[in-house]
């Protein structure tokens, strides 16, 4: 009868553990999804003189670089995105691949108020949202 008394205060010690973690998990704000969502869907552009002639398209499944010129971009397909939502902005993390499978992660900082996107190894330019259709090219499956 002894052990059976000494089991009963574990196992409610036990579950009030698990019970805890699970109603943090809800309060955690990382989360991930495989198509990317619908404020970064679209072509991105800068009105920075060093990045006047490029763009950025994200698609729900794609992203194209556009590197100016004539030359088409290169579709790279979209693999994942996670977010974290943080203080006033959102940080992405969109992994992709190239046509070659190499794969690849572009981190970047989406601020909702003032639609404003900034990759995070050049967090001093900024981008804005020129079309909203992430679609033009037809293939965003």
């Amino acid at each position: 009868m002894f052990h059976a008394q000494a089991r009963r205060p574990a196992a409610a010690v036990l579950s009030l553990l698990v019970a805890g973690i699970l109603l943090t998990l809800p309060a955690c704000d990382s989360r991930s999804a495989k198509s990317a969502p619908r404020e970064l869907v679209g072509t991105w552009a800068s009105d920075d003189p060093l990045y006047a002639d490029r763009t950025l398209e994200i698609q729900a499944n794609r992203i194209y670089f556009g590197t100016g010129g004539t030359e088409a971009p290169e579709p790279l397909t979209s693999v994942r995105v996670r977010w974290e939502e943080a203080a006033g902005h959102t940080l992405y993390s969109i992994e992709y691949q190239s046509l070659d499978g190499a794969e690849f992660t572009l981190p970047v900082q989406f601020s909702p108020s003032s639609g404003e996107l900034r990759l995070a190894n050049r967090d001093k330019v900024v981008w804005r949202l020129r079309e909203h259709s992430g679609a033009s090219r037809g293939n965003d499956t």
